[in-house]
């Protein structure tokens, strides 16, 4: 446009899509900025501009009415899919009674292909920004998962409950927290991908193991070591889906000691029982005596 004959100046206006005002972003001669605010704001007081945006066709200034606005120009719209996105004020040395036919047609044209082109680097600008957002969330909320997963992995290694998390398709071994790999023996790491059945001694019937049951009760059973002994635990499990997959939670307390204590009262009650026994028999011995002495007593008497 800076290149049509008698062409002084060029100045572009944005649509702002916040204040939906029209924002100076340019002007050739760089020197007509004020100038060209000035004028804008003329030419809106004077209907120009909103007459070359109600027609969606160039509007000249000054026409057929007078007007206050210096210099002669023309208001170009920028239509794009959505509506105006901007204008462009061009002014002239001189501007005749009746413009050039073919000078209207090609500035509309060149217009045209301005106004896809504008549009088209505001919709990458707003595509790039939108990535670059997508991309921050994506990071943040990555690094949110990351630390609930620390968080979650901390707890699941602190609990003094032993924890199993077992692939019920493969029966194999996928996570296992610190107080498992105690009881069971083994270092960590070990116990992954090995599979459950070759821990668990089962002592009640496999049925207790019901893949449709989310939550079991709590049952006794007792858990292999690597050098074949036997550790008596109290046992319980509960069936989860995660992304579609199955997976057994098993949960154990090792019961050593309350089995050895309760063995001990088992055996202290046995004694007990026996001293009551014992000393029943001798009280019975005690009485038989007195009642046969008392017996002999009473015979010599008489």
């Amino acid at each position: 446009l800076k290149g049509f004959p008698d062409t002084l100046t060029v100045s572009l206006f944005i649509l702002d899509k916040d204040s939906y005002e029209f924002v100076h972003r340019a002007s050739i001669p760089y020197s007509f900025k004020n100038e060209a605010t000035e004028l804008y704001e003329c030419l809106v007081e004077y209907g120009t501009i909103g007459m070359a945006l109600e027609t969606s066709k160039i509007a000249r200034y000054p026409n057929k009415k007078s007007g206050n606005c210096n210099g002669n120009c023309v208001v170009i719209p920028l239509i794009a899919s959505g509506g105006p996105i901007g204008i462009i004020i061009q002014t002239f040395i001189k501007l005749s009674d009746e413009l050039e036919f073919y000078k209207i047609k090609i500035t509309a044209f060149f217009a045209s292909i301005f106004s896809n082109k504008l549009e088209n680097s505001f919709l990458i600008a707003q595509l790039r920004r939108d990535h670059s957002l997508l991309e921050q969330k994506i990071a943040s909320r990555s690094m949110d998962l990351s630390q609930s997963n620390r968080e979650l992995q901390a707890i699941f290694q602190s609990v003094d409950t032993a924890i199993i998390v077992i692939d019920i398709v493969s029966d194999r071994i996928v996570n296992v927290n610190d107080t498992a790999y105690k009881i069971i023996g083994l270092k960590y790491g070990e116990l992954l991908e090995k599979s459950s059945s070759a821990f668990f001694e089962m002592l009640e019937s496999r049925d207790v193991i019901d893949e449709q049951v989310k939550f079991s009760r709590n049952f006794e059973d007792l858990i292999i070591r690597p050098d074949g002994g036997r550790i008596p635990i109290l046992r319980a499990f509960s069936n989860i889906n995660i992304a579609n997959k199955r997976y057994r939670i098993e949960s154990f307390s090792e019961i050593t000691e309350q089995k050895r204590k309760s063995q001990e009262l088992i055996q202290s009650n046995e004694l007990l029982e026996l001293k009551v026994q014992e000393r029943t028999e001798d009280l019975n011995e005690t009485v038989q005596k007195l009642k046969n002495e008392i017996y002999e007593r009473k015979i010599a008497e008489e």
